[in-house]
């Protein structure tokens, strides 16, 4: 039991960096695609 929280913690928390990775990677790479004209 306490093994299945705590991985389940790990998981939940790895899940939230990864997103919170991707949001800042997406923050900084769209602004500088959106001036090209070519899509």
């Amino acid at each position: 039991m306490v093994t299945a929280l705590a991985s389940l913690g790990a998981g939940v928390s790895a899940t939230g960096i990864l997103g919170f990775a991707a949001a800042a990677v997406f923050a900084v790479v769209i602004p500088r695609f959106r001036h090209r004209q070519n899509y």
